[in-house]
């Protein structure tokens, strides 16, 4: 979806949900209005909003479900409030057919953003207050695979969105602490398994991914 379409979601969604908007996760946005739609409808809500004639995701959003659904819509816009040409955003909310009949996913190396990620001019990591996201498994596995697949090595392939000031951050933008995918968590314990059965058969295992 284009950066316009987010924001215009954002702003039904703040009338939707109402006074509830304000502690509204990712997640919570998700069961509320776009898994309706996409039980409803069949498809994902990409597609549905541009007529099944989705636009390539020029940049790949890595964001958790748990972290603050207006929170992270502010540091998308905040990252390209600079940027003439606004990027057409990959968005896994948006993207993916979100339906209360998913199955989870126990083949990481074909999960259904792979695709995504091959194509993407870059990945944006949206950091949160709420939830780490560097103890997410999932989160862990995208970004790893963008290294993989080379997409980082492009220019400016790497993005990230900072949590608020007062929060200590390294010169690249991230926050300066050790990742140890070994003891990240995922939702889901059969995608959580899978996911660390995919890292231990890389060559490099966890060093490589962390």
């Amino acid at each position: 979806i284009s950066l316009e379409q987010l924001n215009d979601f954002d702003r039904h969604a703040r009338d939707a949900l109402g006074e509830g908007y304000l502690a509204a996760t990712v997640r919570d946005v998700r069961s509320a209005m776009v898994q309706p739609m996409c039980d409803v409808d069949g498809r994902c809500f990409a597609r549905s909003l541009n007529d099944d004639k989705p636009c390539v995701g020029q940049v790949f959003v890595c964001h958790c479900w748990d972290q603050n659904f207006g929170e992270f819509v502010d540091a998308v816009n905040h990252t390209f409030r600079h940027w003439a040409r606004k990027p057409n955003l990959w968005i896994a909310l948006f993207a993916l057919v979100q339906t209360r009949r998913r199955l989870p996913c126990t083949r990481p190396l074909d999960a259904p953003f792979v695709a995504a990620l091959r194509v993407a001019n870059a990945i944006l990591v949206v950091e949160g207050t709420k939830v780490d996201i560097y103890s997410r498994l999932w989160m862990l596995w995208e970004m790893y695979l963008a290294f993989k697949l080379g997409t980082t090595d492009r220019k400016g392939g790497f993005l990230v969105a900072a949590p608020p000031a007062g929060v200590e951050q390294s010169r690249d933008g991230t926050r300066m602490r050790d990742i140890d995918t070994r003891h990240a968590s995922a939702t889901d314990p059969d995608e959580g398994l899978a996911i660390r059965q995919a890292i231990e058969a890389e060559e490099r295992g966890y060093a490589g991914v962390n």
